[in-house]
């Protein structure tokens, strides 16, 4: 959450549109409120940004008609495993990090901002990966580090494995109850990732092997435009994991985006996709 310096409270439509105008939005607030209007909503009509709810702690975004708030936040290289890595790169030295950490920090600092809502409100943490290094959002690292480390178990006999939740999961029972879901916020362009794995499959290998980089964009951008894909062709998507020990849970049916992505625990404890 940014502010501008200008200060201007939440009040009639008026007042709550200069405000609007009067805060400088971090890009991954932007994307995310490009999210809302990608569905429909509409600005001060549907959905508040950063709306006086009668609490000391704000809130990025609350969409009325499901009753939820969404905290945006985004990953930027100041952190000590950027920072680590950035000074490695001249000397080429190796060096390890630890993927589930960035994304608790992240979830542990944003508690403190949605406790005094839990009651009231659905709550939604969403990260974007913004311009740090190292922060990796895929689903896998995204389900350890809410869950618990993910850790293989195997039997006495050693004839078979299985994989589970291990330590240091930020949603629990009784911990962190207030996060109904936490998501993840991207840019995606849908025709673009399915003309490259056509336009691979089409033509030969070898055809393509001594071409330079400007001359594959150039044949690759007419063949696609050939076969009708559109490679300017962006949209926003979601990507959600419910957290089955909120005090509320999440309306689904909002996530309807064609690029959305749902995912949670279910009752034998698998981690698996709905949506």
């Amino acid at each position: 959450m940014r502010r501008s310096g200008v200060r201007i409270s939440q009040g009639p439509p008026f007042v709550s549109m200069l405000r609007n105008l009067a805060v400088d939005k971090t890009e991954s607030e932007k994307l995310f409120q490009e999210y809302l209007e990608q569905k429909g909503l509409i600005l001060n009509q549907d959905f508040l940004y950063e709306p006086d709810l009668g609490k000391t702690t704000k809130i990025d975004f609350f969409v009325k008609s499901i009753n939820t708030l969404f905290e945006v936040t985004e990953f930027s290289r100041d952190n000590e495993q950027d920072r680590r890595l950035l000074k490695t790169l001249d000397t080429k030295e190796a060096v390890g990090f630890d993927s589930y950490s960035l994304i608790r920090n992240k979830i542990n600092g944003k508690k403190e901002q949605f406790r005094p809502y839990k009651k009231d409100y659905i709550c939604v943490l969403v990260l974007h990966r913004g311009d740090s290094i190292v922060a990796s959002l895929e689903t896998e690292l995204l389900a350890g580090a809410i869950f618990g480390d993910i850790s293989i178990g195997f039997s006495n006999e050693g004839n078979y494995t299985t994989t589970f939740f291990g330590r240091n999961g930020s949603l629990k029972p009784a911990i962190n109850t207030a996060f109904s879901a936490v998501a993840v916020i991207q840019k995606l362009f849908p025709d673009r990732k399915r003309a490259v794995s056509e336009f691979w499959k089409s033509n030969k290998k070898e055809d393509l092997a001594n071409l330079n980089v400007a001359e594959l964009e150039r044949i690759f951008e007419d063949w696609s435009q050939k076969m009708g894909y559109d490679l300017n062709n962006r949209g926003v998507s979601l990507r959600v994991v419910q957290n089955p020990f909120a005090s509320k849970q999440i309306p689904i049916e909002f996530f309807d985006g064609q690029l959305d992505e749902i995912f949670s625990i279910d009752s034998s404890g698998r981690f698996t996709q709905q949506k």
